[in-house]
This record gives structure tokens, C-alpha cells and sequence, in this order.
């Protein structure tokens, strides 16, 4: 894992017995990519180690330089950001949102009240 990670703290993000996914859009209208590259977090250890492998997957286009920090969007997502160059070697600021995936009892809920 990148050095830049070492130190940083993402206690208190994740709700216990939630599921999570690292996406590139803050907008949960957006879908996310294909199942092929999905996968779920758990848990604040696998936080992290998710997002490093978020900036190994996009080392073609970006070269990490440091990681920024996070910011809660909303109770169901956190913006994540690193300092990284782009292929022409300009400064840019990438972000990667943590969502929150919507269980079946909210939705089944949520759509309950919808045809009320």
C-alpha cells in the first residue's frame, strides 16, 4: 500500500453489517461500473487497501501522488481524494466516492410509501 495511507484514519465511515462500493460519481442515479470490476467492502480495515487498488487500476491514465483525505457527503456516501498528474503531467485532484448499497428491506420500503 502506497505511504501515503499509512497514517490516515478512516474510523467511524462504515456502518457495521453494511455494504459498500468504491465508485467515481457522487450521484447514486449513476450506475456503477460492470460486476466485473465491483466488489464490496465491509468493513474500515478493507477502506484503505480498496483505494490504493482504485489507483493501481487507473495508473495508466494517473500517477498517485498523495492522498488528500475524505469528506462525508451524506449518511450514505464519503468522497475520498488524491493528488495525482495526468498523462500530460498537470496537477489534478481524482476522487473516488464510498456508497453505501441500499438493502432490500429500504427499498422494499421505500417503494411501500412510493405507491401510497
Amino acid at each position: 500500500m502506497h505511504k501515503s495511507f499509512e497514517h490516515a484514519d478512516v474510523s467511524a465511515i462504515i456502518k457495521p453489517g453494511e455494504i459498500y462500493i468504491f465508485c467515481d460519481n457522487e450521484d447514486r442515479e449513476w450506475p456503477p461500473e460492470s460486476l466485473d470490476y465491483i466488489y464490496t467492502i465491509r468493513s474500515e480495515i478493507e477502506i484503505l487497501p480498496a483505494l490504493d487498488m482504485e489507483i493501481r487500476n487507473l495508473s495508466n491514465i494517473y500517477r498517485f501522488r498523495r492522498y488528500l483525505g475524505y469528506e462525508k457527503v451524506s449518511e450514505d456516501c464519503h468522497q475520498f481524494k488524491m493528488l495525482c498528474y495526468d498523462e500530460e503531467g498537470k496537477s489534478t485532484v481524482l476522487s473516488q466516492y464510498l456508497q453505501r448499497v441500499v438493502s432490500f428491506e429500504e427499498k422494499l420500503k421505500e417503494e411501500a410509501e412510493w405507491t401510497r
